[in-house]
């Protein structure tokens, strides 16, 4: 094995744009093949039990799916698959191979491969039982593989994958320009990045991106082991909760981090009065939105509501329409929460109700109007995606801004086709739909 720190490339991903990526960010690269025996399944394994590989690139082609559902491949596909989620990993799958049935596109045709050849053209196609058996596998390894389309895609989103992991980036989200919380969003992440550095974990770096219709906050760095960014985010709001309602505990969870004396008084002197200030704008912030919409609804459905309606039914609604912040951990999701409550009982014509949500998601959402088709898109989302329609309908808001990079927005298009592979046939082929005009209108392409 190399000295230099490694990727594993497991099945034909060694396109040259990805293979000119690794060599110039200072990889070293290791090629298996997936079409093989248990015996070279067993030596990826062992591969990716060095510690020096650092992630994993898969590419899963029709023999990859035949072995995976092979009984005699059952107990070696277990350990391969869980040591792949061990490391950062990238699983690519063909849209032929991912979708349970042909996938069609809007005008009820094949679509087209763009001259990229897919594997079940070449050997036959694959029963819908074994893809749903590979798909099943691969999210019970923990494992979120991602469709492409075509091998330029493919190069696209590997190469941002290396590069993303030559630059150490450890968390990234993207927050549309006048979306419920930005403000306050921003700030916590600023908190979070003092946190660190306060308590030991020194070089990270917290980068705000401006593009055209939001901006993408990133953490980079390498980080130290123990913990997680994620777990260190998970204390650290709690840590602000504590500065708040209980001292004793706060100074008892720094001190567990090395952090005692003058010094800890010194940080929950300061995060006690920021956490009260945060909690405080999150209150404001939240009171002006559900009075600003309040507004907005009364005099746009005046004409609309029935006689019998009194202002309270739309108070009512919106103020269970707004998310609110039960603790920091959670305001990152709740800022894109576009469901309207369903515990109350309003006796509203459907066009009403259809309004009135319409103009709660987009006043949650930000201040840029992404069109009829991205709404229903979201609706999608917000119905079937449940602990990840925060990311996906955050994904929905960056895919359409011309300011991401082409790699962000390659790789945030196709993980939404994703996700729509993996809902009901119908309401798959609608999502496909929506995505694809909704890329049109927005940056003149399509899905």
């Amino acid at each position: 094995m190399s000295e230099l720190p490694t990727i594993a490339l497991l099945g034909s991903v060694d396109h040259e744009g990805i293979v000119s990526v690794l060599k110039t960010s200072g990889y070293f690269y290791r090629k298996k093949i997936l079409e093989s025996s248990r015996s070279n399944w067993a030596s990826m394994v062992g591969i990716l039990d060095d510690d020096n590989v650092r992630a994993v690139l898969v590419k899963l082609n029709v023999a990859a799916y035949k072995n995976i559902a092979n009984p005699s491949y059952e107990a070696i596909c277990e350990l391969l698959l869980a040591n792949i989620a061990k490391k950062p990993n990238i699983v690519f799958i063909h849209d032929a191979l991912w979708a349970l049935n042909a996938r069609e596109n809007s005008e009820g045709r094949s679509d087209p491969y763009d001259g990229d050849i897919p594997d079940h053209l070449i050997h036959g196609d694959v029963p819908p039982r074994v893809k749903s058996f590979v798909l099943t596998k691969l999210r019970e390894a923990g494992l979120d593989p991602i469709c492409y389309s075509t091998n330029a895609q493919l190069t696209v989103i590997g190469s941002q994958f290396v590069r993303d992991l030559a630059g150490h980036l450890l968390f990234r989200i993207y927050i549309p320009h006048g979306r419920l919380y930005s403000t306050e969003i921003d700030k916590l992440l600023q908190l979070f990045k003092e946190f660190l550095d306060n308590t030991g974990r020194h070089g990270i770096t917290l980068n705000k991106v401006a593009a055209d219709q939001g901006t993408s906050f990133e953490f980079c760095g390498e980080y130290p082991g123990g913990s997680t960014l994620t777990e260190d985010f998970e204390d650290f709001s709690q840590f602000l909760e504590m500065c708040v309602s209980d001292v004793d505990k706060a100074r008892t969870m720094l001190s567990l981090r090395d952090v005692e004396g003058a010094e800890a008084s010194r940080i929950i002197s300061r995060y006690t009065k920021e956490a009260r200030r945060l909690f405080l704008d999150i209150t404001h912030e939240r009171e002006l939105k559900v009075l600003e919409i309040r507004h907005r609804l009364e005099s746009e459905l005046s004409e609309s509501l029935p006689p019998s309606t009194k202002s309270e039914t739309i108070r009512a609604i919106v103020d269970e329409s707004i998310p609110t912040v039960s603790s920091l951990t959670n305001l990152l999701r709740n800022g894109s929460n576009n469901s309207t409550s369903r515990n109350l009982t309003i006796n509203l014509n459907s066009q009403v109700i259809d309004r009135v949500n319409g103009v709660v998601a987009r006043e949650i959402s930000g201040h840029v109007r992404l069109g009829s088709d991205a709404d229903e898109l979201i609706k999608i989302i917000a119905l079937y995606g449940g602990e990840k329609a925060p990311a996906l309908i955050s994904d929905v808001h960056e895919v359409g801004d011309r300011g991401i990079s082409e790699g962000s927005r390659v790789t945030t298009k196709q993980r939404l086709k994703s996700f729509m592979y993996g809902l009901a046939p119908e309401v798959a082929k609608s999502g496909l739909r929506l995505l694809e005009e909704y890329l049109k209108s927005k940056i003149g392409v399509s899905s």
